[in-house]
């Protein structure tokens, strides 16, 4: 008797205490949003092993959380942003911002924040803190880390100082006037743009990371800028200014190494002394380099080189009015323009950036224009052989569909061959065999090779124009694809609800999800945005999408084509990543009653560990609800709506 009446006893009590917590809850207000939290920038190690986020507030000072995923260690470090790691998963390096009200004070002051930059040893948790560093970083192999300094006041030139740290040693080097510097893929070599007081010693410097040497690829009194590395070799190219008395803006001349350590591989192209370019054209920096997959091109950009003209002061009556006249109340539109006066105003300093893109071959320099007046926009393929050129003027004006005549380039000879008309837009495959696009409800690919066109969607009876959009145009836009497998031997391709791996001969397909069934959307989820293609055998990552549902999760096709399920639920499930080098993942879960947190997985996704701790304030307030409603109209369409339950809500109030 005495065990049950303490039995009852413990019952009510913890009744009185559930409803004394009940009675404390608050009701939100305005003055409380402030307070609430949001993730905004994350990193993950390429191990799996570390996890970073930034926690920003509505109003108030923010925080970086860094978190080991298994232990649950966790480091938090005040106005923290931007957080990396480096690719040996040893280091972790962040941007330390400034207090709020600090802010405020700069901004009153006129006074630009400038930030810190903090570096932690993440086996042993010391953490170092450096001054005045506006960028950061840590070179492929994680071996080095540059930091670029502020620009100290007074000084005239663009260059700062940076500091190359080596990450083993902890040993600091110091290099002034760098106005720019850019990191090879390999993270063997560093080149630095040096600018100078008084442009003694500018140019363009090659360090060795592993050695510590330097060498002078180049210097002069001009000035030098458009570093670009290639993707994959130790090829290096660059642009040194070039002027004369005769025209108005500078021309370059461009620099190619197709080795950076070998000085004997340089190449140079200065239009003024080979008169490979008209005299009535230059080559500019906006456009940048861009070396060809091959790294035997470099593409860059001419433009008009305009003269100076030397006009006399016109002291005519109708000069004088001119004068007097605010051109800002003046506007003439022309019914014959391509483009209409606000779009012209928009898309000005656009179109004052107008370029032909242009190939210079190193092997026999050669240098091969690509685009002019009549093929002005171009996408190089993705072997770079060849460009998609555009022509829009047989159809202009044009205010809703943007009309082309789509012409393919060899860039080698500049030759054009026209593939389509009075089309909008296509794309190249990522090895640069096809080139895609849609058409008439279907996907279809022209082979550049054989300078064929297939249908490759003809035998799937599907629909892959998105029927539910609605635009006012003439057609229907696709509901679009996915990634081109490497070798370009098939793509992914979106209907309604599912994926089909579609063969780009026009051979075969398969479809990879079943989402018509259930009602389910699946779309590819890219985890790896550095690759322009599917690897071959390897997994495949899905969103799924519950159309009257709204359930979220992810799927994996593996590469045996069997597709299985990894995360679905009643919520949003959203930014999903992976490890560069584990199968370890991490994703965000969210609802309109849980707070948004991520959340770390193992290859199988069994029983997900929340790693984040967002808004526990929320538990001291009373907190809204909402149901999906879904119905059916007089038409027999199938609806849906959202009701919304106001916080502390009771059944019949």
């Amino acid at each position: 008797m005495k065990k049950q009446f303490f039995g009852v006893g413990i019952f009510a009590l913890l009744l009185l205490i559930s409803g004394s917590l009940q009675a404390q809850k608050k009701d939100l207000k305005p003055a409380d949003y402030a307070q609430w939290q949001s993730i905004t920038s994350t990193a993950f190690a390429d191990d799996g092993n570390w996890f970073s986020y930034q926690i920003s507030l509505v109003e108030g000072d923010g925080w970086l959380m860094l978190t080991n995923v298994d232990s649950g260690d966790e480091h938090k470090f005040m106005y923290g942003t931007n957080p990396e790691f480096s690719s040996d998963n040893k280091w972790f390096a962040f941007r330390i911002g400034v207090s709020e009200d600090e802010a405020r004070k700069l901004e009153k002051q006129e006074k630009p924040i400038q930030y810190d930059m903090g570096l932690m040893n993440l086996s042993t948790a010391e953490a170092d803190t450096f001054k005045m560093i506006q960028d950061f970083d840590f070179n492929e192999t994680g071996s080095h880390l540059i930091m670029k300094k502020y620009k100290a006041e007074g000084v005239k030139t663009s260059g700062t100082d940076i500091i190359i740290r080596n990450l083993k040693s902890g040993s600091n080097q110091l290099v002034g006037n760098v106005s720019d510097y850019s990191l090879n893929d390999a993270g063997t070599h560093l080149a630095v743009v040096i600018d100078a007081s008084g442009k003694l010693g500018n140019g363009v410097h090659l360090m060795n990371l592993s050695n510590n040497s330097t060498t002078v690829l180049n210097s002069d009194t001009a000035s030098y800028k458009g570093l670009s590395w290639h993707d994959e070799e130790n090829a290096l190219a660059f642009m040194k200014t070039k002027s004369d008395t005769i025209h108005k803006e500078e021309t370059h001349v461009v620099y190619a190494y197709t080795d950076a350590a070998n000085a004997s591989t340089q190449k140079v192209f200065d239009h003024t002394k080979n008169n490979q370019l008209s005299d009535d054209h230059r080559v500019v920096d906006f456009a940048g380099l861009t070396w060809a997959e091959d790294g035997e091109t470099v593409f860059f950009g001419i433009k008009k080189w305009e003269v100076k003209e030397d006009e006399p002061e016109d002291t005519s009556a109708i000069s004088k009015l001119n004068k007097d006249l605010d051109p800002t109340n003046v506007e003439v539109w022309h019914w014959k323009d391509a483009e209409i006066q606000p779009q012209q105003e928009v898309r000005r300093t656009q179109n004052e950036r107008d370029n032909y893109l242009s190939a210079w071959h190193l092997s026999n320099n050669r240098f091969v224009q690509l685009e002019d007046q009549q093929v002005e926009d171009i996408d190089l393929t993705g072997d770079h052989e060849h460009a998609i050129g555009y022509d829009p003027h047989p159809y202009e004006p044009a205010f809703r569909e943007g009309w082309n005549d789509i012409y393919v380039i060899n860039t080698n000879s500049g030759e054009r061959t026209k593939v389509l008309e009075r089309h909008e837009n296509a794309s190249s495959s990522p090895g640069g065999n096809f080139i895609l696009y849609f058409r008439d409800a279907d996907w279809w690919t022209y082979d550049i090779q054989s300078n064929t066109h297939t249908n490759i969607t003809d035998g799937i009876h599907t629909r892959f124009e998105n029927f539910k959009s609605i635009s006012g145009r003439e057609n229907f836009p696709p509901f679009g694809t996915g990634q081109w497998v490497d070798g370009d031997d098939w793509l992914l391709i979106y209907d309604e609800y599912d994926v089909y791996k579609v063969w780009a001969d026009g051979s075969r397909y398969e479809k990879v999800t079943n989402g018509r069934e259930d009602e389910i959307v699946y779309r590819q989820t890219r985890l790896d945005y550095e690759e322009d293609h599917l690897a071959q055998d390897q997994p495949i990552y899905f969103s799924k999408y519950g159309y009257y549902t709204k359930d979220r999760g992810y799927a994996r096709l593996d590469s045996r084509n069997r597709l299985q399920e990894l995360i679905y639920e009643s919520r949003m499930i959203s930014r999903l990543d992976k490890a560069e080098s584990a199968d370890e993942f991490v994703f965000m879960k969210e609802s309109a009653t849980e707070s948004p947190n991520f959340y770390h997985a193992g290859n199988s996704f069994r029983n997900p560990k929340r790693i984040t701790n967002t808004n526990p304030q929320q538990e001291d307030y009373h907190w809204a609800d909402d149901e999906l409603i879904t119905f059916t109209n007089t038409r027999g369409d199938k609806l849906q709506g959202r009701l919304l339950y106001p916080a502390n809500y009771e059944e019949g109030k």
